[in-house]
């Protein structure tokens, strides 16, 4: 592994350029079902029953045109960016994007030209863009070593016709465990990232451990170790610890 890059050498991978002129280096195993993405925007899209329908959510499909028009480089995380990942894809109240911290400014205009009602809110590690007070495109910024390493490590899928880049399993896997131990997030919100997490450990068969164990340390010291031992627990159906 290459650094604080968790990603394979170039004799263990295949390297391609990507649209902006970028030589990525990943591995050849892809096995994201796309169509996933597509069943969490329409349910994303759908009412919930006994609840009225007073705001509409917005979907991959709809954000990534005017970011692509932009020229903007996004990798689609979240809940549409794994649902390919997931035991079954379910819906949620907004898109993810992982972004340089640089485009942000471009990436916020642009959706914001296609959405006028959107309205921003800055953070250092997000900027927000919501519609009437909830979340409705988060832009996720690769300061931290370890979403630069989420940013270089994807797979091209077709999304509404677009050819959209989404993280790695291992990645996948990695920012669920970090969000379900993060102190700062609403326990119900954790308990739906353990959820997420049990369904991909157990779904995916053929994970690259080694990649994992990167991104767990990237994380935190240690966090190699305890990542593994989550992908075991949640394998033999034993509860984690969150």
């Amino acid at each position: 592994w290459t650094g604080n890059v968790c990603r394979r050498e170039p004799d263990m991978a295949v390297a391609r350029t990507n649209p902006w002129g970028e030589t990525v280096i990943r591995p050849t195993r892809i096995a994201f079902d796309a169509e996933a993405v597509l069943i969490s925007s329409s349910l994303s899209k759908m009412k919930m029953i006994g609840k009225p329908m007073d705001i509409e959510r917005l979907t991959p499909g709809e954000v990534l045109p005017p970011l692509y028009a932009a020229h903007i480089d996004v990798v689609l995380v979240g809940v549409h960016g794994v649902s390919g990942w997931l035991s079954e894809p379910r819906a949620t109240q907004d898109v993810d994007v992982l972004i340089k911290p640089g485009d942000r400014q471009r990436a916020a205009r642009a959706v914001q030209k296609a959405f006028p009602d959107l309205y921003l809110d800055k953070y250092l590690e997000v900027w927000r863009l919501l519609r009437r007070h909830r979340p409705a495109v988060d832009l996720m910024l690769t300061r931290s070593p370890f979403y630069k390493a989420v940013f270089k490590d994807y797979a091209f899928i077709s999304v509404a016709g677009m050819r959209t880049k989404v993280p790695s399993l291992e990645a996948a896997l990695a920012m669920k465990f970090s969000a379900m131990l993060a102190l700062n997030r609403d326990y119900e919100k954790r308990y739906k990232d353990a959820s997420d997490f049990i369904g991909m450990a157990k779904s995916n068969k053929k994970i690259e451990h080694d990649k994992l164990q990167c991104y767990g340390e990237l994380l935190y010291e240690g966090g190699a170790e305890e990542i593994e031992q989550m992908v075991k627990d949640a394998r033999s159906g034993k509860p984690l610890e969150i």
